[in-house]
């Protein structure tokens, strides 16, 4: 069991190199070279039927990968390296997944006060760190900024009304007046009061 997590963990983190020298490693302190090349096989066999069930975009043909490890058509290093690059797909699909449904949900909610950013990484699945990592990867910007931008954009159309600040704040989610000033003038170059003098 140790030793299939440890395997995990280096292919998950992309180290082919490290996977190959832990598995020679497990083969040298073996007293049997014949028991520890089956022990080897099996061994990937069983981090690749662990990731199957882990992560739900990785798929290996597990029966295929049985066969051509046993029947000597596939090394233990190109085993490893296709466990990598498939890994790899995976969690680059896997995050791209995530990052529509955060925005999904952002876009559901976007005038909730109940909308942080807490509650998009909670119903996303991922951390705040990990969410904050994939919105900066993708659009430039961390999510709480994408919120605020895209309250401030939406709040247009109250001001436009020549609705008031403070209540075109709370039409909009913000907890406070002086939040959504703040988040208004940071993203818009203006106060509200100014944009409202400037443009109506």
């Amino acid at each position: 069991m140790e030793h299939k997590n440890q395997l995990v963990n280096f292919i998950i983190n992309g180290e082919n190199r490290s996977a190959e020298a832990f598995l020679t490693e497990i083969k040298e302190r073996a007293a049997c070279s014949e028991y520890a090349e089956a022990r080897e096989k099996i061994l990937l066999i069983e981090v690749a039927k662990y990731l199957n069930d882990r992560f739900p975009a990785f798929y290996a043909d597990v029966k295929k990968l049985t066969a051509d490890l046993f029947k000597n058509r596939l090394s233990a290093r190109e085993c490893i390296d296709y466990l990598c690059r498939k890994i790899k797909d995976s969690l680059k699909e896997e995050k791209l997944e995530s990052y529509a449904k955060a925005l999904d949900f952002v876009e559901e909610n976007l005038f909730s006060n109940q909308l942080t950013v807490g509650a998009v990484a909670e119903y996303t699945g991922v951390s705040q760190s990990s969410l904050v990592k994939l919105f900066c990867e993708n659009i430039g910007i961390t999510p709480g900024d994408y919120i605020g931008k895209g309250r401030c954009e939406k709040s247009l159309d109250f001001l436009k009304e020549n609705m008031s600040v403070e209540n075109t704040a709370l039409s909009v989610g913000f907890s406070s007046v002086e939040t959504y000033i703040r988040t208004f003038k940071k993203h818009m170059g203006l106060t509200p009061g100014m944009w409202k003098k400037k443009y109506l």
